[in-house]
């Protein structure tokens, strides 16, 4: 009965937090480890209302990285809601101001990013040649 002692987690990676010390009782679904996926990255970027017409689920991006070769990625999360502003505050002149969360997943065999790092996203919009930088 060894085996009920043993964690696995469902992928490789850097274990991040820990919640619980070594012989704590934990509860059946608690968590004891935060883990990072090493291999792939989520980037949160936010997009003004403008921005945000020129994305679509899963469409590639492009993520700059400072002093390293561009990462490639793409969107996998866009908010159907606006973030800072409640609606019942909203004038006409507040509008242009408001944000949508949208994620970016990254593959990064290199272990280029770091959390908390400056990053740059770019969009390629439908028009030729047409990029928004985000971030």
């Amino acid at each position: 009965m060894e085996s009920q002692g043993i964690i696995k987690a469902p992928f490789s990676g850097t274990i991040r937090t820990r919640t619980h010390e070594i012989s704590d009782y934990v509860g059946s679904g608690e968590t004891i480890f935060a883990i990072t996926n090493e291999d792939s990255k989520k980037i949160r970027i936010y997009l003004s209302d403008a921005q945000l017409q020129l994305v679509k689920l899963g469409q590639k991006v492009s993520v700059e990285v400072p002093y390293h070769a561009p990462l490639s990625g793409r969107i996998s999360f866009i908010s159907p809601t606006a973030m800072f502003t409640p609606k019942s505050v909203q004038t006409e002149e507040l509008r242009p101001d408001l944000i949508y969360e949208v994620n970016v997943e990254v593959e990064d065999k290199e272990h280029v990013l770091r959390f908390g790092q400056a990053i740059t996203v770019y969009l390629k919009g439908q028009a030729p040649d047409r990029t928004v930088k985000a971030g």
